[in-house]
């Protein structure tokens, strides 16, 4: 029975054999050598390289703090890069809420609401001192601002 020959080792001599081969710069693979890359000067034996890289070094897969995967894959489609800014757009509304920089509509509502009560009431001071017309342009005021209230909240909620 003949003896089958052992697959010849693909061995980088420098660590710019190594960049190469991996399409990176020789800065990366010094990177690469000092978290744990496996080879010496001289002989960098790049079945090894390969299989670090995907199990330890930074090729490893990697699962996004929410445990979202799709957020860290190398996949550069256009949905999922709609889906990455979506989650990001997400992430800073919710910051910006923890940092009350924004406030829910409902509150906002409730504010303007309060304002217009205390305006309402000064209205009617304004009817005793003086006459009618001056009550009268608030109010029309505070009816246009009711409505566009009133449409800035249907445009939210359909």
């Amino acid at each position: 029975m003949a003896k089958q020959k052992a697959a010849k080792e693909w061995i980088g001599r420098t660590l710019g054999d190594v960049a190469t081969v991996y399409g990176v710069s020789v800065p990366t693979v010094k990177g690469w050598r000092a978290s744990g890359m496996p080879g010496q000067p001289g002989r960098y034996p790049l079945a090894d390289i390969s299989r670090w890289l995907r199990a330890e070094g930074p090729w490893r897969p990697r699962i996004a703090a929410d445990g979202d995967e799709l957020l860290v894959s190398g996949s550069d489609s256009p949905a999922l890069e709609r889906y990455r800014q979506a989650k990001a757009e997400l992430s800073e509304l919710e910051l910006a809420r923890q940092r009350k920089d924004v406030m829910p509509l409902e509150d906002v509502r409730r504010v303007c609401e309060t304002y217009g009560s205390h305006i309402k009431r000064a209205t009617r001071t304004l009817r005793r001192r003086y006459d009618n017309g001056a009550a009268d342009v608030i109010l029309d005021a505070l009816d246009r601002a009711h409505r566009e209230l009133d449409a800035l909240d249907k445009d939210h909620t359909t």
